[in-house]
């Protein structure tokens, strides 16, 4: 089994925020589960485990500007979750004390979140 932990925090109000384990299970398999969260929560979200898909997104700005990046789409039980960019594949095999942080949005209102991913060192 292979999983660092993840913050999600909203980027206009980073004291709504979660916390979770993601990574891949011993058979290779995604995962994710809750390990924290602020006392007021992410909107019509409350799942406490799920999966996740690595992907392509597309990121269309205003007028004709898009960018493409790679990333993981975060759900859980039936809902849709977060998509966090800019993650590299084999993002969940960090190494004792590295830190990886960027921007992600909200799959079903697309609200910015910022994310921040560590190996803890036990």
């Amino acid at each position: 089994m292979y999983s660092v932990q993840c913050r999600i925090s909203n980027d206009m109000k980073p004291e709504l925020w979660m916390e979770i384990e993601i990574g891949v299970d011993n058979d290779g398999k995604p995962f994710w589960k809750l390990t924290g969260k602020s006392p007021v929560s992410f909107n019509a979200f409350h799942a406490t485990k799920g999966n996740w898909d690595y992907e392509v997104i597309t990121i269309v700005g205003k007028g004709d500007k898009s960018e493409t990046s790679n990333g993981i789409g975060v759900n859980g039980e039936g809902l849709d979750g977060f998509v966090l960019t800019n993650v590299p594949k084999d993002f969940y095999r960090m190494n004792c004390g590295q830190v990886r942080t960027g921007k992600g949005f909200r799959s079903n209102d697309a609200m910015d979140v910022r994310y921040r991913m560590e190996f803890l060192c036990v």
